[in-house]
């Protein structure tokens, strides 16, 4: 192979002493690394690269090093695969210009909230067709993660050697993040959830919603109670392990990590938070003792993690009790 193109450093000098493959060099220099999803690109040239091989490096890349969370995941593959739909799989990713970034964002802001369950279409094209009059598009913070996976995409290619530059830099800070849509409850919300009959008494289990003379302190009812006195993300509090209750020279603490399958918002949010004094007076360490032996799984909250999304599950709880003040 005549190499006329860029290498990779990690390639830099045994590819000038041996007539070795990219892919041949990396298996016998580098043996206990993963493989390099790009040596086939690297091989057929990088001006030749497409679109639609790029992105499948790309996915690969971020594949092996567990970037992605599975949510995160899908939203970005989507995002690509609309990048597909618009430019088209052979279009040469040397091609791509700053106009075409905007053409993209400018589509975005055209294809209406929730296409794929409302509509039952992935293609942004059917979607923007099939938009009704008065249908609500995708909000900016959504553009602006759809941006960022094009830009994550454009960023890893340059740094591949695929392209020179990152075509459109400046268009994708046009969207701007509006974090208004994402309000802390308010005082009069707060007073509604913790007043609902949930903790108040309800009719049965099963008719939470209904007033009564039954508290069931089961994971809804101890879940919403350690978000409002540890400020914790549902995440956190939904993928809490049994283990992750501790007693620490006598202070009874909630550890809050990403050890095994948990994931965190950022590492920063590992941390030791105290169990308030209200919790263990009306029994949250008796509940904690019931669920050591009971045994059923790990989970401190088994019953969350029924659903595909258990923090997705849990977040409509807390948009019912916003809007009807019911469980």
């Amino acid at each position: 192979i005549a190499h006329t193109i860029s290498i990779d450093p990690l390639y830099a000098g045994i590819m000038d002493d041996t007539n070795l493959s990219l892919q041949e060099a990396h298996e016998r220099y580098f043996p206990n690394l993963p493989p390099n999803p790009m040596l086939v690109i690297n091989e057929d040239h990088h001006a030749n690269a497409t679109l639609s091989a790029a992105i499948k490096g790309f996915i690969t890349y971020k594949k092996k090093l567990k970037a992605w969370t599975e949510k995160t995941e899908a939203e970005n593959i989507k995002s690509l695969d609309w990048f597909l739909e618009v430019f088209g799989n052979d279009r040469l990713i040397t091609t791509i210009k700053a106009s075409d970034i905007s053409e993209f964002q400018d589509m975005l802001f055209s294809v209406p909230k929730g296409a794929t369950q409302k509509l039952k279409t992935k293609s942004r094209k059917k979607a923007i067709e099939g938009r009704a009059e008065g249908m609500e598009t995708l909000s900016e913070p959504t553009i602006l993660k759809y941006m960022t996976a094009i830009r994550s995409l454009l960023e890893w290619a340059c740094d591949e050697g695929l392209i020179s530059k990152v075509p459109g830099k400046n268009v994708f800070i046009k969207v701007k993040k509006d974090k208004s849509d994402k309000m802390p409850f308010d005082q009069g919300q707060m007073t509604t959830i913790y007043q609902s009959p949930i903790f108040t008494g309800c009719l049965s289990e099963s008719r939470r919603s209904k007033e009564g003379k039954f508290i069931f302190k089961r994971a809804y009812y101890w879940a919403m109670l350690i978000l409002a006195f540890t400020g914790a993300r549902i995440g956190e509090v939904v993928q809490l392990e049994l283990e992750d209750v501790k007693e620490v020279d006598g202070v009874w603490l909630f550890d809050v990590n990403d050890e095994e399958l948990k994931k965190l918002k950022t590492k920063n949010s590992r941390r030791k938070v105290p169990i308030h004094d209200f919790l263990i007076n009306i029994g949250f360490l008796d509940f904690y003792r019931s669920r050591l032996e009971m045994k059923k799984t790990g989970k401190l909250f088994h019953e969350l993690q029924a659903a595909d999304n258990p923090e997705g599950a849990f977040s409509k709880i807390g948009n019912r009790y916003t809007h009807h003040g019911w469980v």
